[in-house]
Parts: C-alpha cells; structure tokens; sequence
C-alpha cells in the first residue's frame, strides 16, 4: 500500500499494482489521472468507464489488491465492477435459498452449498463472487483452500440495486464462457427467477422464468424442490 495526498492535503490510501495505481474516492476506488493509463468513473450499472485503454487486462493478483472497503469487486474480462453492500430483501432470499441448498446437501451428499463472499477465479481475467454457489463431487478439484478455481455447476445471482445489469450483462457472459452448468437470477423486487441451462452447443439458454407461486428444481439436485412463495416471504 502506498499513500498520496490530495489536492487538499489528506492522506489517499493508494493501491500500486502493475496494471495501474489505483487511490479511493467516496464513490470508487480510480486509477489515478497522472499515470495516464486509465481514467474510471463510476456510472450506473456498477461498472467503472474508460476513457484510455489500459496497459493491460486485470488480473488476480490485481484484485487482491483491492482494499476491502464492503463494497463487492469483481474482475470481468479483465475490468473491475464494483457493487455497493446488497439490500435487506437481496440477504433474507440468500439466507432462504442457502437454508434450502444447504439442507438437501446434507441429506444428499453429492457436492458442496458455498455462499459469498467466496472468491470463483473463472479465468486469470475473470473473479467473481456469486452470492450462492455450488460444486458437484465431480468437480470438486476445483475446491482450494482460499478459493475456487475454475466453474462451479451452479451459480446464483440475487438482484440488489445496481448488481441487476452486471448480473444480467458480463457476470451472465462469464459464465456462459467459462463453463457454469446452470444460472440462476432470483429478483427480491419483482419476485421473480430467471433460470438459465447450458445447451449442447456451450452455450446458456433460458429455461423459465418463475413467479412467486412457482416452485425452483435442478435436474443438478434431482428431487430438491423450492417453492418460491419460501423464498419470496416479504
């Protein structure tokens, strides 16, 4: 960690890495100005803009870097998104859907219910952090002490605020890309779920979206049944 000041004569906290140098602002942390690779602002959908490409894509070892300010950071195809901590509702359906995946797993040991914040390294230019995750058996090389590395089966998304574009947008595209078997987006708001499967071609394709009245399977986790109305309570 190195520090500046700034224009005003507080101390910034600086991150030096070898992709850019990054200081924190109220909002984001940003490349800062005078190294003239990046320059980022933060925009709506939680994705930091460019107006100079970078010297090079983001890495791991860029994003341990990273300071932990409660704010969720991901790395997508090389780019940092950050989302502000989620909402009530967006905790109360993962801890729902956890109590759910978590007591079938354990009546059916065939792999392993991960929550955030767990670190998934899709590609040295892809980190992201599902809020729920799991590992089939047959996968479960993958599993590491501080991480995982390489795709899980299944990979849940609950919308908060401004995490419904990058959800829905690049963490949808990573996935497909990199090998995750089935997406699910649960929406707190709408009450709904959007249900995604990956085709013999590779490729992710909608399967269903659910209301509140319907009930969640997997043919994953054969026999598991969620009626949404236990999810969506409030």
């Amino acid at each position: 960690m190195c520090r500046r000041r700034g224009r005003d004569g507080t101390r910034l906290p600086v991150i030096c890495s070898a992709a850019t140098t990054f200081r924190q602002r109220e909002d984001a942390w940003e490349p800062l100005p005078e190294r003239g690779v990046l320059r980022w602002s933060a925009t709506g959908d939680g994705r930091h803009g460019t107006s100079h490409l970078p010297a090079k894509k983001l890495t791991y070892e860029d994003y341990l870097l990273i300071p932990d300010d409660g704010k969720r950071h991901e790395i997508i195809d090389g780019e940092h998104y950050a989302s502000a901590a989620p909402f009530i509702r967006h905790q109360r359906v993962a801890l729902a859907l956890a109590l759910e995946l978590g007591s079938y797993v354990k009546l059916h040991p065939v792999g392993e219910v991960f929550i955030a914040p767990t670190d998934v390294i899709l590609s040295p230019h892809d980190i992201v952090e599902p809020d729920l995750l799991f590992i089939s058996n047959e996968r479960s090389s993958i599993i590491e002490e501080k991480n995982i590395q390489g795709a899980p089966d299944l990979a849940i998304e609950i919308h908060s605020g401004s995490s419904r574009r990058i959800d829905r947008g690049a963490k949808r595209r990573a996935y497909e890309r990199w090998g995750v078997l089935e997406y699910w987006m649960l929406d707190p708001e709408r009450k709904n779920a959007d249900v995604w499967e990956r085709t013999a071609r590779g490729l992710l394709r909608h399967r269903a979206l659910l209301s509140k009245g319907d009930v969640l399977t997997t043919p994953l986790l054969p026999g598991l049944e969620i009626p949404l109305a236990e999810i969506f309570r409030d």
